[in-house]
């Protein structure tokens, strides 16, 4: 593979993957725009698995056991995932024209490039939860 060859095919990696983080920041911006009318639910979820993961960790009457701690830490994980996703993407700026000013285009890009760094995060951190999650569904129930 020449220089050349080599250059022109990285060159097209690089357009692919900025593709795929555009592709991507746009699908979380969608995912961002459908929670938005479930935040106080998803707020009261949060609220709600925090006193439950409280009340089943401290000595008290209502819960005998620590049985209800593993779903109260597991939906508190989710909901403030989701109750932070509905906040981070709902406002991402769309791409600049190729006419527009240089520093528009260079705000616009550093601002997008931001945002895809976070979401590869929050891909990640998801995919973490999942596991996560799993794991401690497995090791509580099965």
């Amino acid at each position: 593979m020449t220089k050349r060859n080599a250059f022109g095919h990285l060159a097209w990696q690089g357009c692919v993957s900025a593709l795929k983080m555009m592709i991507m920041i746009e699908l979380l911006q969608i995912i961002a725009f459908l929670l938005r009318p479930w935040r106080l639910l998803l707020l009261g979820m949060s609220v709600f698995s925090l006193l439950l993961a409280g009340l089943s960790v401290t000595d008290n009457p209502w819960l005998a056991s620590d049985e209800w701690l593993v779903p109260a830490v597991v939906s508190l994980m989710w909901s403030l995932m989701f109750y932070s996703l509905s906040f981070l993407f709902l406002s991402v700026p769309p791409q600049p024209d190729s006419n527009a000013q240089w520093r528009y285009r260079l705000v616009v890009r550093v601002i997008r490039t931001g945002l895809g760094l976070l979401a590869l995060g929050f891909v990640a951190l998801s995919l973490a939860l999942l596991v996560l999650t799993w794991q401690l569904v497995r090791a509580a129930f099965l």
